[in-house]
C-alpha cells in the first residue's frame, strides 16, 4: 500500500533504513575502487546501490529537509565513488549532472509520477486509483472554471486539511503531473512518459545550477568535465 509515514519518527526509522545498506555497500566497494574502471564502477552502483534510494520513493513523500538532504548525500557518496578523484569541498552536482543523473528527490518525483501514471491509466488496484480525480471525467470531478491564458491541470485536487494528506502519495503526484508540459491526457499517457519526464526536471535542474553559480560566484562546469558536460 502507498501511503505516508504518520510520525517524523517512524519516517526516520525508513530513512536510517535506507542509509545502512548504502553505507555498507558503498564501504564494501571501496576495497575494489582502484582496480574498477569507472565504467565499472557506474554500473555496480546503478545495480547494487541506487535501488535502495529508488525502491522506497513512494513511500518517502513526506519527508523533512533533513531527511531529504540526507538522502542526496547519500547520493553524492555514490558519484564520490563513480568518479574517484571529486574534491572533498567541490561541489557534486556538476559531476552528477554530467552522469545524466537526476537528484534524489527529482529520481522520487520520476519514480512516482510514472507509477500514478500507470494506476490511473489502469485504474488498478482500485483503492489507489481512487486518490486521483481526472478533470473531463465527469464522474470524477465537476466541472472546473479554467484560465485560457494556462494550460489545463490534468488532475483535480483540494487544498488538504491535514499535513499528512499535504504530503500524501496522491496529492503529490497529482502536483507534479500537473506541471508537466508534455501531458495533455492523463489517461493515455506518452509511451516516453518516464523519459520526458526525466529530461523536463534534468533542465530544469541545469538551470538552477547555472542560477546558482552565477549567485555564488561558482565556476559551471570543473575543468574536468569540460569535454562531457552540456548545461544547455
Amino acid at each position: 500500500m502507498v501511503r505516508s509515514f504518520e510520525s517524523l519518527n517512524e519516517c526516520d526509522i525508513y530513512v536510517e533504513g535506507v542509509v545502512l545498506p548504502i553505507h555498507h555497500s558503498l564501504y564494501a566497494l571501496r576495497f575494489y575502487k582502484h582496480a574498477l574502471s569507472r565504467k565499472m564502477r557506474l554500473m555496480l552502483v546503478g545495480a547494487l546501490v541506487a535501488p535502495h534510494l529508488d525502491y522506497p520513493a513512494p513511500l518517502l513523500t513526506d519527508l523533512t529537509k533533513e531527511q531529504t538532504l540526507a538522502l542526496q548525500r547519500l547520493q553524492n557518496a555514490c558519484i564520490r565513488f563513480i568518479y574517484g578523484t571529486i574534491l572533498r569541498t567541490a561541489h557534486v552536482t556538476p559531476y552528477r549532472l554530467a552522469l545524466g543523473w537526476l537528484s534524489a528527490e527529482g529520481r522520487r518525483e520520476v519514480i512516482n509520477c510514472s507509477l500514478a501514471s500507470r494506476i490511473i491509466r489502469d485504474a488498478s488496484p482500485g483503492y489507489l486509483r481512487k486518490g486521483f480525480r481526472v478533470i473531463g471525467v465527469p464522474t470524477e470531478t465537476e466541472e472546473i472554471r479554467q484560465s485560457a491564458r494556462r494550460r489545463p491541470p490534468v488532475l483535480y485536487y483540494k487544498a488538504p486539511r491535514t499535513a499528512s494528506l499535504d504530503r500524501s502519495f496522491a496529492f503529490s503526484s497529482a502536483i507534479a503531473i500537473n506541471n508537466l508540459p508534455f501531458i495533455t491526457n492523463i489517461l493515455s499517457p506518452p509511451p516516453r512518459f518516464k523519459s520526458l519526464h526525466t529530461s523536463f526536471l534534468m533542465q530544469h535542474e541545469k538551470a538552477e545550477w547555472l542560477q546558482r553559480c552565477r549567485t555564488e560566484g561558482l565556476a559551471p562546469v570543473p575543468p574536468g568535465l569540460t569535454q562531457v558536460l552540456n548545461l544547455n
